[in-house]
């Protein structure tokens, strides 16, 4: 049973229809095409008793579904992939929830849908759109499907004004029967749960008062940075504008303006906005009587069933998992998001990479992780293997294997098999004749600074050469051993040999034995110049971000990879960013160094946490100096990953927790107690020094268990 897509009369409205693809494109808005929020409506009277209604539902872009006045699900799943764009249309999803019946004798669908994309991360079809299928079981065990069509009232509101503008006092537009429209875009069913919105309260007042006819300024506070929408209340008519911010007043971002009026005295914002708080200007439109305001703030993420927690002896260690847990859980929406302040498209596969990381430390469920994955091998499928981020495309191949490691799911492999194939095919052309990669379309993403003078967003390849062939060795590899799990052991061997070969390549070109480190990448010209490809100078330059990945990825292996990394941490090579770091401590841990400088380095986080503890601080330094950091950045939250996980020296010997060995450490604390999500419930353990470590297991894991007293 299908349903359709609906929208507003073309005849009524025929500035409403079409829409760009994407914010991130350079594409025209179609001429005459006015910021638009409609609303569609549909009454279902219940013939009998109902039990449960199963729903499908999107929109061309975001929504907001109501049932008998209460709000059910928002989205849409689908989101915007690469910053290229996409040769050919990919798969449109849709979100999926259970109503359980409440006793009503109707259904009362409500849907606000905005047309067009508005964030960076919204992707559109080119053509407004609503489409809902809800399956109804009654009491009696009898069905019936209720379904998007013709008999559906549409309008529009007009006070959604334009994205940032809001007022209440324009009247909705008249109903009129919404149109089917012909998109021909089957849905696909998201595996992720809807989203939980959940009101949330500023600290300090909960009501403001304005005398009569008079202006005032305000600072709403919330305990934390949150993603979702401010929302204004008032009892009589006043404008006003909203300044979100995330860790002070003194730094607003997003501005909203505001009129609240018969017949709107309340707001929602209709967008996600990241905010620890708000700026409130407010004038009392009334010069008889006195006004009250009541602010606040809807927020949204999802569900997070298992909790991790980690105490321990150091209090500054402890505030710096609080702060990366609750900044993974604002990013964690209908795809991972960089951060709600710029809440990119499904293009960052780093940060989702260290967020899936972060997730195993501390709520366990990897749906996000899995469904991020296989969005982006559809993405590689439609674009010939290629994503616009060079090394983030390989990351997607690690990322891959580990979440196999964290869940046994060997169909979700299965089903990314022929993006694996494309992705290794796309680099086959980028190799040079020397048998390294020496013509790719650029050399990014390696981390977040400006050296001499140039962004290692998008370096030239003297500074970003050795970095893209540390993370095709690594991606070679773990092809390998997903092409080995699949039964392919042909295609395992051919990853194999051209891993081997690789690194032979990149020992004779790019490694200098007088100082004993690799170089960043050879002074020869690239066979291409755009801007993501700087003109290549005749320099040299030494890093620790190439040194830590040809350790941590195996270009040097053994006790040539332990001495290397003894002399990049003892160096004064220039630092790296919390996002970088993440490599440095799996490269300690690999070669047998973390205890000798993990803990100094997580440290470090502290002072981002003492700085803000609402939301994560993106970096420890500017990159330049008009650089402005965002605080709800999870790409740096990485200790939320090491701290559980390296104090219990977790090892998964079989996927998905079925066998681990877990060798604990202090690592210098005197006591911690660890909580870690499983497939199989909370794991748990309690370390003290000079005492054996306590466990508690769910049941379902084999467990190798050290218990020897802690030094």
């Amino acid at each position: 049973m299908n349903a359709q897509w609906i929208w507003l009369s073309p005849r009524l409205h025929p500035d409403r229809q079409a829409t760009r693809l994407a914010t991130s494109f350079d594409q025209k808005v179609p001429q005459g095409q006015r910021f638009t929020v409609a609303q569609f409506q549909c009454v279902f009277p219940l013939p009998k008793p109902l039990l449960q209604a199963r729903l499908l539902v999107s929109a061309d872009t975001t929504y907001h579904l109501s049932l008998n006045g209460k709000p059910l699900v928002s989205g849409p799943a689908t989101f915007g992939g690469d910053w290229l764009e996409m040769p050919r249309p990919m798969p449109w999803y849709g979100d999926v929830c259970l109503w359980e019946a409440d006793g009503a004798e109707s259904l009362h669908f409500d849907a606000l849908v905005c047309l067009g994309p508005v964030a960076l991360c919204d992707h559109s079809l080119g053509q407004g759109g609503f489409i809902l299928q809800a399956e109804l079981l009654y009491q009696d065990g009898s069905r019936e499907w209720l379904l998007s069509d013709s008999s559906w009232q549409a309008r529009v509101l007009p006070a959604f004004q334009e994205e940032t503008t809001y007022d209440g006092s324009l009247s909705p537009s008249p109903w009129a029967p919404a149109v089917p429209i012909p998109l021909p875009r089957p849905l696909l069913p998201s595996p992720l749960p809807p989203r939980q919105e959940t009101p949330i309260l500023p600290e300090g007042r909960r009501s403001l008062e304005i005398p009569p006819g008079e202006t005032r300024d305000f600072v709403v506070e919330f305990s934390r940075i949150y993603c979702g929408y401010p929302t204004l209340e008032a009892d009589g008519p006043c404008r006003g504008e909203l300044q979100c911010f995330e860790d002070s007043p003194a730094h607003p971002h997003d501005r909203l303006t505001i009129t609240l009026a018969a017949p709107s005295l309340s707001f929602q914002a209709f967008h996600a906005h990241s905010v620890g708080g708000y700026l409130l200007t407010v004038v009392n439109q009334d010069a008889t009587r006195p006004l009250t305001l009541t602010p606040g703030l809807v927020e949204t993420c999802l569900p997070t069933p298992q909790k991790g927690e980690f105490r321990c002896s150091d209090p500054g260690l402890e505030a710096v998992y609080q702060v990366c847990r609750w900044t993974l859980r604002i990013c964690r929406q209908n795809l991972h998001l960089d951060s709600p302040k710029h809440q990119e498209p499904l293009a960052c596969t780093g940060d989702y990479y260290m967020e899936t990381l972060m997730t195993l430390g501390t709520f366990g469920d990897m749906t996000l992780a899995e469904f991020d994955l296989l969005r982006t091998a559809q993405m590689l499928e439609a674009n010939h293997g290629r994503l616009f981020h060079t090394s983030y495309s390989l990351i997607w191949v690690q990322w891959l294997r580990d979440v196999y490691r964290f869940t046994g799911n060997l169909s979700l492999i299965q089903q990314c098999l022929p993006a694996l194939r494309l992705l290794l095919q796309r680099f086959r052309t980028y190799m040079g004749p020397e048998g390294i990669l020496d013509n790719p379309p650029d050399y990014m993403f390696v981390d977040w600074l400006v050296v001499d003078g140039f962004s290692l967003h998008h370096p030239p390849k003297y500074l970003g050469q050795t970095v893209l062939n540390a993370f095709l060795h690594g991606a070679l590899h773990n092809a390998a051993a997903l092409f080995a799990l699949l039964g392919l052991p042909q295609e395992a061997q051919e990853a194999k040999a051209w891993a081997e070969s690789l690194s032979q390549a990149c020992r004779r070109l790019l490694y200098d034995p007088e100082k004993q480190l690799f170089f960043d990448g050879q002074e020869t010209p690239s066979p291409q110049v755009s801007f993501y490809l700087p003109e290549n100078p005749p320099r040299r330059h030494y890093s620790r971000h190439a040194n830590i990945l040809a350790v941590l990825y195996g270009l040097v292996e053994g006790e040539e990879a332990r001495a290397l990394l003894r002399r990049v941490m003892d160096s004064d090579l220039p630092e790296v960013q919390p996002y970088f770091m993440h490599y440095t401590l799996e490269a300690l841990e690999k070669t047998g160094l973390f205890s000798a400088y993990g803990m100094a380095l997580l440290r470090r986080w502290i002072p981002l946490a003492q700085e803000c503890p609402k939301g994560l601080k993106e970096g420890w330094f500017p990159p330049q100096p008009d650089y402005a950091f965002d605080f709800s950045h999870a790409w740096g939250g990485t200790p939320a990953y090491q701290l559980p996980v390296r104090l219990l020296g977790l090892e998964l010997l079989e996927p998905a927790f079925r066998k681990i060995r877990l060798t604990p450490r202090l690592l210098g604390l005197a006591w911690a107690e660890i909580s870690l999500p499983t497939p199989y419930g909370l794991l748990t353990c309690s370390l003290k020094k000079g005492e054996p470590p306590r466990y508690a297991l769910p049941p379902g894991i084999s467990a190798e268990l050290s218990h020897a007293p802690l030094a």
